[in-house]
């Protein structure tokens, strides 16, 4: 396998530096494409490479496992980049929310009411980043790609306790829609099965940057529905279904 020949994406693999041990990310060595190693497991399991058994060893043959900030390093990061924020309520609330236990999700939380400070942040990373990145790259002798094209992110306005991800599932004329398993099921129709495929990168795309999730190619590598936080996008035919995560307890709060 000649590592040096693969395009991996350098700036995916800066953010994916930043995203914690608790959401490993590795690098797939046979295209190299950046996804997290659950999707690489699921797409090895279902057996999208025609696996046989005792082929249990592929994720470790497959995967490099892509080396994470440790807490005080992802914290320092954070302050620099509060003190690029002009806006002085929102660099309040990020400095909050650095405080404490919890700190990267209440960080996560308050940015998300910062509008376009949310991808800001996520360049700032990727910038931050690149030369620790394109390092570690060329000491494990991969190749990487220094610019790739990026999907368009959604930009999220301020949320209360009711997301804009609520109101769009739920808030139909009066309130009517159905809960199904858990999830509010929605769907969408496509020209064709190319415009499907399409539809379903910028929807992954957009669920990504709605909540706060780090977006990369390798999330649509596995076979069957698309896991993206609280959105699951499925491919049928000339259309995607998207299916949202919900409880009854918020249901309830859009009906009648």
């Amino acid at each position: 396998m000649d590592l040096k020949a693969l395009r991996v994406p350098l700036e995916e693999v800066a953010e994916a530096m930043d995203a914690g041990p608790q959401s490993p990310m590795v690098i797939d060595l046979t295209d190299g494409s950046v996804l997290p190693e659950e999707a690489l497991r699921m797409a090895i399991e279902e057996g999208e490479e025609g696996l046989e058994a005792g082929d249990g060893d592929e994720l470790e043959e497959r995967a490099l496992h892509i080396p994470t900030l440790d807490a005080r390093e992802a914290i320092a990061l954070r302050e620099r980049f509060i003190e690029t924020v002009r806006d002085p309520p929102l660099r309040r609330r990020l400095e909050d929310a650095l405080a404490g236990r919890g700190a990267f999700s209440r960080f996560r939380e308050a940015l998300r009411s910062g509008g376009p400070e949310r991808d800001r942040f996520f360049a700032f990373v990727r910038a931050e980043l690149a030369d620790e990145a394109r390092r570690w790259l060329e000491s494990e002798g991969v190749g990487y790609a220094e610019h790739t094209p990026r999907p368009a992110m959604a930009l999220v306005p301020e949320e209360a306790d009711v997301g804009l991800l609520d109101v769009l599932v739920l808030g139909g004329p009066g309130g009517k829609t159905e809960l199904v398993g858990g999830f509010v099921p929605r769907s969408v129709s496509a020209r064709n099965r190319e415009h499907a495929s399409a539809l379903l990168r910028r929807l992954a795309s957009e669920a990504c940057a709605l909540q706060g999730l780090p977006w990369s190619e390798g999330l649509l590598k596995a076979r069957g529905p698309v896991q993206v936080g609280r959105v699951r996008l499925t491919a049928r035919g000339n259309g995607v279904d998207v299916d949202v995560a919900t409880t009854m307890d918020l249901w309830r709060r859009f009906g009648d």
